[in-house]
């Protein structure tokens, strides 16, 4: 080859990687500038609870996310002063950390699976608008922080297919421990790209290869993650227990037996249905779905929309990995493969043992939608076409959806409404970990009513003493002549959350209703917005 030509390639290689690196300074910078300049309405639970428990100090260090805590506390704590609501402040931890997720994939994923700068930028934006990444990437829920480390072990595990040596399957152990301390089931991510590279290994007759690196891929993970557990250990209650029980041992044994781990074969086919169900719902939310059909009503025209934008991202990816099976030797599909059949195995793995649909559990895929929307780029022709305005659509979808529910949500005037309904009262029941819980823990001029949780009851206590509990308070209440208001507490059907997670306590509808019955209570609810209202009138 003639030098010119030479200087030719490494003038286009140059040319490359620099795009690559502005790229992903874009998919850095204009995510955070927007993300910390918007008002974000949406406020979970659990978001506020971690929000409440780190200006308490009264966080613990749990090992299912073991720099989870520390870390959301030290930035709510940063962020102090700075006139935000202290969960609008985690949602900027948030927004920082998948941004940075973005940007590695962009720089570092993306150039090694996609063949032009177009179709890498598709695939960052398969990463960073599926499902259940955007619904993360704005809320005060920082299970985010996960995800560079996520992004690094995709990352590498391309650059040691590229070329194996120690030193890069030592990396990449290193990477996965990272990733374990930020959320424990990382862990099987580094357990299924050692099983699938052992085997690749070993269909190249590397028999030695293949056992060293395993090793050194289990070594890196130790040396990165050991060491932080082992310093946290201290206090907690036995080791073993603090690693395997449910929020290091630090729950209420009733709410570990409410998460379904699966223990034998009996609720395995319910399990399933689960993770796909939470898989399908990462790529395009499929709640609204859900819903009808278990309500049993027509779906909706969100519902379908819904449905339909899935169907299209579906195909969209399904195109992709056809592309990447037909030719699997070349790099580059190669590349695509490895991080889709090791992510499916760990992310579906844990969520069948775990027998959760919660987006948690189940955003982590967006490196392999990224991966396969890569792919789906990788040929020109009249059916790729098709397919690229399906993703478009897909991508388009969420974004509205998102927008809508999460951007968008008027949490003021919702919490208003309910100011107004309890304004006065002497106490407020509502199911719990649910929307009323949340306004009403957010609102100060609620603050001065008495609140009582059925959920709270239920890991208190056991079914029939947690309702002589909750007669008691609504009968000393009214001996006082204070009114008792009932918030979406007959309503709501019984395979809805949080009623689900009540059944599995022994709390139901008909439970809650006879230890109610005799009491001066409306007969039938009446809406407020979105809210269902019953009273209780003061007096004997």
């Amino acid at each position: 080859m003639t030098p010119h030509l030479l200087d030719g390639e490494v003038s286009l290689k140059d040319s490359r990687e620099r795009a690559d690196r502005i790229d992903a300074l874009l998919w850095l910078v204009v995510p955070v500038l927007l993300l910390f300049t918007i008002p974000i309405g949406f406020v979970s639970n659990d978001g506020l609870g971690h929000s409440l428990s780190f200006a308490s100090g009264g966080w613990r260090l749990n090992p299912n996310h073991l720099l989870f805590e520390p870390l959301g506390a030290w930035w709510q704590n940063a962020w102090a002063g700075s006139g935000r609501e202290p969960v609008d402040a985690l949602k900027l931890l948030s927004a920082l950390s998948g941004a940075l997720a973005a940007a590695l994939f962009r720089w570092g994923v993306a150039p090694r699976v996609a063949e032009t700068r177009w179709a890498a930028n598709h695939a960052t934006a398969w990463l960073a608008l599926s499902s259940a990444f955007l619904r993360l990437w704005v809320s005060d829920e920082t299970h985010m922080i996960q995800m560079p480390f996520v992004v690094a072990v995709a990352w590498l595990a391309l650059i040691y297919l590229e070329r194996p040596t120690f030193g890069r399957i030592l990396a990449l152990g290193v990477a996965v421990g990272l990733a374990a301390l930020t959320y424990i089931s990382n862990l099987l991510l580094g357990v299924a790209l050692g099983v699938v590279l052992s085997v690749w290994h070993l269909r190249r007759r590397e028999p030695r290869l293949a056992m060293r690196n395993a090793v050194a891929l289990g070594l890196g993970t130790a040396l990165a993650a050991g060491p932080v557990f082992l310093l946290a250990w201290p206090g907690a209650p036995g080791f073993l227990a603090w690693l395997i029980r449910y929020g290091g041992g630090h729950q209420s044994p009733r709410v570990e037996l409410a998460y379904g781990l699966v223990r034998s074969w009996r609720g395995l086919e319910e399990s399933v249905l689960r993770a796909l169900y939470g898989t399908a719902s990462a790529l395009v939310d499929l709640t609204p779905l859900a819903a009808a059909v278990r309500d049993r009503q027509a779906p909706s025209p969100e519902a379908v929309f819904g449905a339909l934008a899935f169907l299209a991202a579906a195909a969209t990816l399904l195109y992709g990995l056809s592309i990447a099976l037909a030719e699997p030797s070349r790099p580059s599909n190669r590349g695509a493969l490895l991080l889709t059949i090791s992510w499916l195995a760990a992310i579906l793995g844990f969520g069948i043992f775990w027998n959760n649909s919660d987006d948690q559990f189940y955003f982590q895929m967006a490196p392999v939608f990224g991966v396969l929307a890569a792919r789906m780029t990788g040929r020109r022709s009249r059916a790729a076409l098709v397919f690229l305005t399906l993703s478009l659509a897909g991508l388009l979808w969420n974004l509205i959806d998102v927008g809508s529910h999460r951007v968008l949500y008027p949490r003021q005037e919702r919490m208003a409404l309910l100011e107004r309904e309890v304004r006065g009262a002497c106490l407020v029941v509502y199911p719990g970990f649910d929307e009323p819980e949340l306004l009403l823990r957010m609102s100060r001029t609620a603050a001065s009513v008495e609140q009582l949780a059925i959920t709270q009851l239920s890991i208190q206590y056991p079914a029939d003493e947690g309702m002589r509990t909750l007669r008691s308070r609504i009968e000393g209440c009214r001996q006082t002549g204070g009114r008792v208001v009932l918030l979406d507490l007959f309503d709501l059907p019984p395979q809805r959350n949080p009623w689900k997670f009540l059944q599995r306590l022994g709390y139901d509808h008909a439970g809650i209703a006879l230890a109610l019955e005799g009491l001066p209570m409306d007969r039938s609810s009446r809406r407020v917005g979105p809210f269902t209202v019953r009273t209780v009138p003061g007096g004997f």
